[in-house]
């Protein structure tokens, strides 16, 4: 019985350890990631995300793609096009605008793949702040 509980407190300390590198690698990435719902909710964040836009975690996390991305509504029902992403089909690159909390705006590439999570669909989004590139060509 004591090898027993003494392997399954390994097996949650390895859980753990994994969780937290994988929190990790994603809080330290580079790139801006954005987890949103089908409806364009944001549902998670990165550290990138919240240093680029300027909004806190939380407040982030209360806002929808709409709210960072002024040219969304002007594209093609975003929602249908969400939905017809197959994941198969990702990922999808293209080029956007995102707004900041201080409202300026910046020029972003965006890669964007439908992935399954605890039996629902959302759209992973990995951005990056391309004004460099923009002002160099």
């Amino acid at each position: 019985m004591f090898q027993g509980i003494t392997e399954l407190k390994r097996a949650e300390n390895a859980l753990r350890a994994s969780e937290n590198k994988f929190r990790s690698l994603v809080e330290q990435a580079a790139e801006m990631l954005f987890l949103h719902d089908m409806e364009g909710n944001l549902v998670e964040v990165n550290l990138a995300a919240i240093e680029n836009t300027g909004y806190s975690r939380e407040e982030l996390r209360n806002m929808s793609v709409f709210d960072i991305d002024p040219d969304a509504r002007d594209r093609d029902d975003m929602r249908i096009y969400w939905e017809s992403l197959k994941i198969e089909d990702s990922p999808v690159t293209f080029e956007t605008r995102h707004k900041t909390k201080d409202g300026s705006v910046y020029p972003a590439e965006i890669v964007s793949s439908e992935i399954a999570l605890q039996d629902s669909c959302y759209i992973l989004v990995l951005a990056l702040d391309i004004t460099r590139d923009k002002i160099i060509k």
